[in-house]
């Protein structure tokens, strides 16, 4: 996975589809380049998910698969705690987003929102 990884932007990937502004890779980067150094684990339905270098963390100390053989992967909702607790375990600081079906509620105005 490590040679899957770019040197283009703070997440080290960019999906099939490319950085289109507002999509959900567009708020990830941004995320990132606000928060270099923790893993960012994005809810998307009833899955949380990452990518780039982050994808590479959960493979290497939480044992989850990657997606599709490329620098991302995720855990099921229900699997949430194990994975924080297999990041955090070694040390690593974790960011977690929900997604918000309200756009009214605080945090960056849009969909998600970062659990403090």
């Amino acid at each position: 996975l490590i040679r899957k990884l770019i040197p283009d932007n703070a997440v080290g990937y960019v999906p099939i589809n490319g950085k289109k502004p507002g999509s959900l890779f567009d708020f990830v980067l941004c995320q990132k380049n606000i928060h270099p150094h923790k893993v960012l684990l994005i809810r998307v339905g009833e899955f949380y998910e990452t990518y780039g270098i982050d994808g590479v963390m959960l493979v290497q100390w939480c044992g989850l698969n990657p997606m599709g053989g490329k620098p991302k992967a995720g855990c099921p909702v229900k699997n949430i705690q194990q994975t924080l607790d297999g990041l955090t375990k070694v040390g690593l600081s974790v960011a977690v987003y929900e997604e918000m079906n309200d756009a009214n509620v605080q945090g960056d105005g849009g969909k998600y929102n970062r659990i403090k």
